[in-house]
């Protein structure tokens, strides 16, 4: 599988979708509109922050950083944990609620 065929062929197409249809720019054609891209679908920054963004997602859903780490193929979960993963802030504030809850 080449990488650079990967990305010219599966992954720009879907991330540029019409804004009224969700068709892709490719299939779009002669609809009953001009094509007007999606802003809100995030533009292709290449397989580092593809990667990064994969590692911090499947955290944020409850997977153990231990499958993060076979997912990733790396041989260091340090690698993983503090380059890969950014905890999102939001949890960093549940769990200091948390402590203050105990500390009252």
């Amino acid at each position: 599988m080449s990488l650079p065929n990967l990305v010219r062929r599966v992954i720009i197409p879907n991330l540029t979708r019409c804004l009224a249809c969700q068709s892709p720019k490719h299939l779009h054609g002669d609809k009953h509109h001009a094509f007007e891209l999606d802003e809100s679908i995030p533009k292709w920054k290449g397989w580092h922050c593809f990667r990064r963004s994969l590692a911090s997602n499947l955290y944020t859903l409850g997977v153990k950083p231990k499958v993060i780490q076979a997912v990733l193929r790396h041989s260091d979960i340090s690698t993983t944990l503090s380059f890969y993963v950014e905890t999102p802030e939001e949890e960093s504030r549940e769990a200091l609620d948390k402590l203050m809850g105990l500390m009252k």
